[in-house]
Protein backbone atom coordinates (compact mmCIF):
# COMPACT_ATOMS: atom_id res chain seq x y z
CA UNK A 1 0.00 0.00 0.00
CA UNK A 2 1.04 3.48 -0.61
CA UNK A 3 0.12 6.34 1.58
CA UNK A 4 0.77 10.09 0.58
CA UNK A 5 0.29 12.48 3.12
CA UNK A 6 0.33 16.27 2.91
CA UNK A 7 0.90 18.40 5.66
CA UNK A 8 1.04 22.02 6.70
CA UNK A 9 3.72 23.25 8.79
CA UNK A 10 2.86 26.25 10.59
CA UNK A 11 5.98 28.74 10.64
CA UNK A 12 4.18 30.32 12.87
CA UNK A 13 3.32 28.26 16.04
CA UNK A 14 4.82 24.81 15.32
CA UNK A 15 1.38 23.52 14.50
CA UNK A 16 0.84 20.64 11.63
CA UNK A 17 -2.25 20.33 10.11
CA UNK A 18 -2.92 17.48 7.67
CA UNK A 19 -4.39 18.63 4.52
CA UNK A 20 -4.72 15.47 2.52
CA UNK A 21 -4.22 11.97 2.17
CA UNK A 22 -4.03 9.21 -0.99
CA UNK A 23 -3.69 6.02 -0.38
CA UNK A 24 -3.23 3.61 -2.77
CA UNK A 25 -3.68 -0.40 -2.95
CA UNK A 26 -2.82 -3.17 -5.56
CA UNK A 27 -5.61 -5.02 -6.10
CA UNK A 28 -3.28 -8.21 -7.32
CA UNK A 29 -5.00 -7.99 -10.87
CA UNK A 30 -2.19 -7.49 -12.95
CA UNK A 31 0.81 -8.77 -14.33
CA UNK A 32 4.38 -8.29 -13.91
CA UNK A 33 4.57 -5.01 -16.05
CA UNK A 34 1.06 -3.77 -15.80
CA UNK A 35 -0.40 -2.78 -11.97
CA UNK A 36 -4.03 -1.98 -11.39
CA UNK A 37 -5.15 -0.21 -8.32
CA UNK A 38 -7.95 0.87 -5.99
CA UNK A 39 -7.94 4.21 -3.16
CA UNK A 40 -8.95 7.33 -1.84
CA UNK A 41 -8.20 10.69 -2.17
CA UNK A 42 -9.36 12.46 1.11
CA UNK A 43 -8.85 16.36 1.08
CA UNK A 44 -10.80 19.57 2.23
CA UNK A 45 -13.64 18.90 -0.15
CA UNK A 46 -14.32 15.26 1.36
CA UNK A 47 -13.11 11.43 0.79
CA UNK A 48 -13.30 10.60 -3.10
CA UNK A 49 -12.49 6.62 -4.23
CA UNK A 50 -11.13 5.78 -7.80
CA UNK A 51 -9.46 3.12 -9.83
CA UNK A 52 -6.27 3.30 -11.48
CA UNK A 53 -5.72 0.45 -14.46
CA UNK A 54 -2.98 -0.86 -16.34
CA UNK A 55 -0.04 1.43 -15.17
CA UNK A 56 3.61 0.46 -16.53
CA UNK A 57 5.13 0.56 -13.27
CA UNK A 58 8.14 -0.74 -14.65
CA UNK A 59 8.25 2.00 -16.75
CA UNK A 60 7.31 4.90 -14.77
CA UNK A 61 7.69 6.17 -10.81
CA UNK A 62 5.69 6.35 -8.54
CA UNK A 63 4.86 9.92 -9.28
CA UNK A 64 3.63 8.93 -12.08
CA UNK A 65 0.97 6.73 -10.74
CA UNK A 66 0.00 9.57 -8.42
CA UNK A 67 0.41 12.65 -11.07
CA UNK A 68 -2.18 10.39 -13.77
CA UNK A 69 -4.50 10.14 -10.69
CA UNK A 70 -4.34 13.44 -9.26
CA UNK A 71 -5.07 14.65 -12.67
CA UNK A 72 -7.94 12.26 -14.05
CA UNK A 73 -9.14 13.48 -10.70
CA UNK A 74 -9.23 17.14 -11.54
CA UNK A 75 -6.23 18.25 -9.78
CA UNK A 76 -4.02 19.23 -12.53
CA UNK A 77 -5.44 22.72 -13.02
CA UNK A 78 -2.76 24.74 -12.38
CA UNK A 79 -0.17 22.80 -14.10
CA UNK A 80 1.01 25.57 -16.59
CA UNK A 81 2.39 27.78 -13.42
CA UNK A 82 4.64 25.60 -12.30
CA UNK A 83 8.40 25.55 -13.40
CA UNK A 84 10.67 22.84 -13.31
CA UNK A 85 13.69 24.05 -11.02
CA UNK A 86 16.84 22.38 -12.36
CA UNK A 87 19.82 23.13 -10.19
CA UNK A 88 20.16 21.43 -6.33
CA UNK A 89 21.54 24.53 -5.00
CA UNK A 90 18.09 26.04 -5.79
CA UNK A 91 16.16 23.65 -4.52
CA UNK A 92 18.31 23.33 -1.19
CA UNK A 93 18.05 27.54 -0.34
CA UNK A 94 14.49 26.34 -0.05
CA UNK A 95 14.70 24.47 2.64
Amino acid sequence: MIVVKVELHSARDGSIRELGRMTIANDKSGSCSEGNYYGTLKAEYGTRGFRRTNFRRQDCSVWTLIGSILSKLGHAKGAKEVTEIKSREDVTELF
